[in-house]
């Protein structure tokens, strides 16, 4: 008869077996899996929808967009700060919140644009509003509703997004401006940058179109007879 310390020994052993044959069972029959799949994960050469700006370019304009938001939002929750319209209770929850996650405090309120969007909701019956913002609640919820949606894909930075959602994300932005009673110097940056990035979006656009007709001449040339042609009486001549 074995002991109960022969007996544990045993299995502890057993386990250690089974445990080494199971991981080079399932390297076994990973690499047959491998060998034996026809399909290989196959790598996005090009977007199906029209990427007219590079990397650099959309790094410059999401910057410079996030940066407008972000200082027009910190002034407007200032001023409502000051008007007496923000809750002491919106700001412990926002600040705890913050600290608990263990980032730095911030001068005023410079979060970024997703915990400003925040705070004004937690506000939202007592703030006064800007533009149509102010006295038509369905845009002031679209408008809030495309913020959140907008700095959601703005914080995954991949710098090669269509040329359709960069212009989506332009006039949601405007908007944004325009609802948080953004100064006119913000507005004229703003304009500047847009108008240039449609500008240099139109540029593109023309230079596909051109090699894209070129290419089209230079193969259609390919069809045409050049063996001989036909008189006014319809006869074929060869020269």
């Amino acid at each position: 008869h074995l002991s109960g310390e022969e007996q544990g020994e045993i299995v502890s052993l057993i386990n250690e077996y089974v445990n080494v044959y199971a991981l080079l069972a399932e390297e076994y029959f990973t690499d047959i899996y491998r060998s034996l799949s026809p399909f290989q994960p196959k790598m996005l050469t090009r977007s199906t929808c029209p990427i007219s700006l590079d990397p650099p370019t959309q790094a410059k304009l999401y910057s410079e967009m996030e940066l407008m938001i972000c200082v027009t939002a910190n002034q407007f929750l200032v001023s409502q700060y000051q008007a007496g319209y923000m809750s002491a209770e919106s700001i412990n929850k926002v600040t705890n919140f913050w600290v608990s996650k263990g980032r730095p405090p911030v001068v005023q309120f410079q979060f970024d644009q997703a915990t400003q969007r925040d705070m004004i909701i937690y506000n939202l019956r007592t703030f006064k509003f800007h533009g149509e913002c102010a006295y038509n609640t369905v845009v002031l919820n679209a408008t809030l509703y495309n913020w959140k949606a907008m700095a959601k894909e703005m914080s995954v930075r991949t710098f090669c997004y269509p040329d359709s959602v960069i212009r989506k994300h332009m006039h949601d932005t405007h908007k944004i401006l325009e609802m948080l009673g953004g100064p006119l110097v913000t507005f004229l940056a703003f304009q500047e940058l847009q108008m240039g990035a449609l500008a240099a979006m139109k540029k593109a656009q023309e230079k596909q179109l051109k090699e894209a007709d070129d290419k089209h001449v230079t193969q259609g040339a390919f069809h045409q007879p050049s063996f001989g042609k036909r008189t006014a009486q319809g006869r074929l001549t060869t020269e």
